[in-house]
């Protein structure tokens, strides 16, 4: 599973969570929903944050099968050495 497959699975996990907390709770769902994600939400900011850096992103793509091999732009060599070694730089 890559990280944009994991970014949006937590959607309905979170919805998920949320219905068994407001069953657990005696709540409305809306009631719920609110809470969890009132507590969730740094967290959940902080992490879409670290896996959308430039180097997460090259090294979910050079991770797919069906790619071969990425290019940088001259000047990129910082970036092609935190990530696998199918990227290179120009």
């Amino acid at each position: 599973m890559n990280t944009t497959q994991l970014t949006t699975s937590l959607g309905p996990i979170l919805g998920l969570i949320a219905g068994y907390l407001a069953a657990w709770w005696g709540v409305d769902q809306a009631t719920a929903l609110g809470v969890v994600t009132a507590l969730i939400g740094f967290v959940l900011a902080i992490y879409n944050a670290v896996i959308t850096r430039k180097s997460a992103m090259v090294t979910s793509v050079a991770n797919m099968p069906e790619v071969n091999k990425i290019e940088l732009v001259h000047g990129a060599t910082d970036l092609a050495k935190q990530t696998p070694s199918n990227v290179v730089t120009k």
